[in-house]
């Protein structure tokens, strides 16, 4: 927390924390500004923040990248009002570093587009339908039912079907059991010509919103000739958010005597709730816990503590998260007579960042189930993740299968133990063409598989 001048922007005065974090001390801050002292790490951004403070006189959760005190960069989120102080206009400003919550943020997005890429890059006609109507259709979804993206996305689901008795018979099964395996039905085109297909889906999240993901395989010439072979088809699910901070003081019985407003603006927790209580009454810790009875004898040992996680549970049992950190305050006896704090919001970042790792498991499981050999090669064309159908295609075993083999050592692995039957009179000439097949997909390619010797 730092206090400024309106005229000139020279630091009045700065917290112990703010001091802390950058190694400073008071008389190395006290009359000079960000600039000077090299807080920051885009002159644009400061730029921007000071017209923004000469505009609205404050600001609220303003995002800022300040330089590290060893050359890095931080993101913090700048509160600032305009106070009066001796007669003089001052921006009083309250920092909140960030750089975990835009971390968290990123990593979400990041798995937001890998899902979206991924159904876009899968080897099967995928759909997305919520209330009856499409939402989402990967290239080749759209292919197989003869429309453009704009003939489809938004139209009902009733378009694709050409008994609406399996639309409904698919419908009431994901209601029932959650997801429908291999349902033969048949389906119409654009031009109102029709083909048999096998579909598989599942209750996913798209959007925020339930909805299913359904995944489609045109089986009409393997009806005509067997009716036979049942192929399954993909799962996949979900997406989130982020949070702030507030100020707090207790007394020397360890009660609470203030709140700032921004504790009922970020949690709709009324301060008078907790006034007169303490801590552990306010939040009902539980005091098993070893963190909470650290933290209760750090308080009765008028102890500073910083960055103490917990919980608490509203009324509407809805679980929030944050934490405080305080310093005990003594009069010029040495007296102890109170604590005084801050409080970080950190629900929407604990949100953000459990979402984030279960996409990520959710996105490996997904690949796992998918119907069909897949693999990811990195720009080295080295072995980075497989499912067990392409561990299987591949004959890997033990020696093998091991991440990091490129693509040419599999491939030479499998022609020498006689697994690839296809390669012709000269394997070295076969395995030089499919390795540029490999590095340039064009056409589908065909192969044969033998026992591997």
């Amino acid at each position: 927390m730092t206090i400024s001048s309106v005229a000139n922007g020279r630091l009045i005065n700065a917290n112990r924390r703010f001091l802390d974090y950058y190694g400073f001390s008071k008389q190395d801050v006290v009359g000079k500004d960000g600039e000077e002292l090299d807080f920051w790490a885009d002159p644009e951004d400061r730029k921007n923040y000071s017209e923004a403070l000469q505009r609205h006189s404050g600001v609220r959760d303003y995002p800022i990248r300040m330089r590290w005190p060893d050359g890095g960069m931080d993101y913090f989120r700048f509160s600032t009002d305009t106070i009066i102080l001796d007669g003089i206009a001052a921006f009083l400003t309250v920092g909140r570093r960030v750089t975990d919550e835009v971390a968290a943020k990123q990593a979400l997005n990041d798995s937001e587009e890998l899902f979206r890429l991924l159904l876009e890059a899968a080897p099967v006609p995928l759909f997305i339908t919520a209330d009856g109507v499409h939402k989402f259709a990967n290239n080749l979804a759209c292919n197989i039912l003869g429309r453009r993206q704009e003939q489809l996305i938004g139209q009902p689901t009733t378009v694709s079907y050409a008994n609406q008795e399996d639309r409904d018979d698919i419908l009431s099964t994901l209601e029932r059991e959650g997801e429908i395996r291999d349902f033969n039905g048949q389906f119409k085109r654009i031009d109102g010509s029709t083909f048999w297909a096998e579909v598989s889906a599942t209750k996913v999240i798209y959007q925020g919103r339930p909805a299913n993901l359904i995944g489609m395989h045109d089986v009409t010439e393997r009806r005509a000739l067997e009716e036979a072979l049942r192929l399954s088809e993909a799962r996949f699910q979900d997406f989130a958010e982020i949070g702030s901070d507030w100020l707090w003081e207790m007394n020397a019985d360890l009660r609470y005597i203030y709140f700032s407003d921004r504790l009922e603006e970020l949690t709709g927790i009324l301060p008078d709730r907790s006034l007169g209580r303490t801590r552990q009454q306010a939040v009902r810790g539980n005091e098993e816990d070893k963190a909470w009875r650290q933290h209760l004898d750090d308080l009765e040992n008028q102890r500073p503590f910083r960055d103490f996680r917990y919980t608490y549970t509203r009324d509407d049992d809805r679980i929030l998260h944050w934490s405080v950190s305080g310093k005990p305050v003594y009069d010029d006896n040495g007296e102890f007579q109170s604590y005084r704090g801050t409080g970080t919001y950190l629900t929407a970042e604990v949100v953000a960042q459990e979402r984030a790792a279960n996409f990520q498991q959710r996105f490996v499981t997904a690949v796992e189930q998918m119907p069909v050999a897949f693999a990811l090669y990195d720009q080295d064309d080295c072995l980075v993740h497989f499912n067990e159908r392409y561990g299987k295609l591949n004959n890997f075993n033990t020696e093998l299968a091991v991440l990091g083999a490129t693509f040419e050592s599999i491939l030479r692995a499998n022609v020498a133990s006689g697994f690839v039957k296809s390669t012709g009179d000269d394997p070295e000439v076969w395995i030089k063409e499919r390795l540029e097949r490999h590095r340039n997909p064009s056409e589908p390619l065909e192969l044969s598989f033998g026992e591997a010797t």
